[in-house]
């Protein structure tokens, strides 16, 4: 019976300490040079349902989402720290807008401000803008979602989507498909 006790009033200070529902946007500095690293951090002080992540942007993912989770409890106070640290690689210049995260607690929607940095101009062409940007798509593994990557041999070839942070099977190519592919080469 005290087992039970305790483990109720642990469930309850564990559901008033999330009454707050915080969620922070955070970068290491408001002001960056063109072509620079970001490490942007979102972090929560609660257990969420679900959430969903923005699309950055004006700015490239060069990694992330990394995760950590922790949870402690504090004079009979449980607490909870999620993040998703990203690094990412700054594509355009001005202020750049850096929306949040939407968290989901019971069905109930829980939003943040949006973060403004302000990236200083590049002294590059729109040419060297154009190949900086190619250069980048083709050296991150990261790819933006909804590349299409085509897999050929002589006898077969499919393609996959990068969905999700990883490479799908989406289709096998057919015979006339893989003639007009050899044709390329």
């Amino acid at each position: 019976m005290k087992k039970l006790a305790f483990l109720a009033a642990w469930i309850c200070g564990f559901t008033s300490s999330v009454a707050a529902q915080n969620i922070l946007i955070q970068t290491d500095k408001t002001e960056y040079k063109f072509d620079e690293l970001v490490q942007l951090v979102y972090q929560t002080d609660f257990r969420e349902d679900s959430i969903k992540f923005p699309a950055f942007s004006g700015l490239y993912r060069v990694s992330g989402p990394n995760t950590a989770r922790s949870q402690s409890v504090k004079n009979g106070v449980a607490e909870m720290s999620n993040s998703w640290t990203y690094s990412l690689r700054l594509t355009q210049s001005g202020n750049i807008q850096i929306e949040g995260p939407i968290a989901y607690v019971n069905g109930q929607a829980i939003k943040v401000k949006p973060l403004i940095i302000n990236v200083l101009p590049s002294n590059l062409t729109e040419e060297e803008l154009a190949d900086l940007k190619f250069d980048l798509f083709v050296e991150n593994s990261l790819k933006p979602e909804g590349t299409l990557r085509y897999i050929l041999n002589e006898e077969y070839g499919y393609i996959e989507v990068f969905k999700d942070f990883s490479w799908q099977f989406l289709r096998r190519l057919s015979e006339a498909e893989l003639k007009k592919m050899a044709r390329i080469k």
